[in-house]
């Protein structure tokens, strides 16, 4: 899925949410019901909040990312998607970021970089 295209439907009204494959998977647009839409955004936000803090102690050469850039990947997507959700997934979101070291509280990467090795193989166009 591409990412930013989640993102973007976040301000869809209830009923017109669709996501886009990545264009290495064909780059069709993929219709979401509202409930596969929030479920969708659910399981996405609880991935990262779960992954973030591991994930920010280390580089990622494929991402180009240097120890830290990881709290900025998405910021501003998984602080929406977080406020759409309210309740517990809010507080979770939170609570993560409360963790954040202030020397990090600066980055701000709403766009997810390009991999360069991808692990399933490329559709040809």
């Amino acid at each position: 899925m591409d990412l930013a295209s989640l993102d973007a439907t976040m301000d869809a009204p209830p009923g017109k949410h669709h996501v886009m494959a990545r264009t290495q998977h064909g780059g069709h647009p993929i219709p979401l019901t509202d409930q596969q839409y929030r479920d969708l955004i659910t399981v996405q936000l609880a991935d990262w909040l779960e992954q973030v803090e591991r994930y920010s102690h280390m580089p990622d050469p494929k991402l180009g990312w240097q120890p830290g850039d990881a709290w900025g990947h998405r910021r501003n997507g998984y602080r929406r998607m977080a406020e759409k959700l309210g309740g517990v997934q809010l507080e979770a979101w939170r609570k993560t970021y409360a963790r954040e070291p202030a020397s990090t509280r600066h980055i701000v990467n709403d766009v997810t970089p390009e991999v360069k090795h991808y692990i399933t193989p490329v559709v040809a166009h």
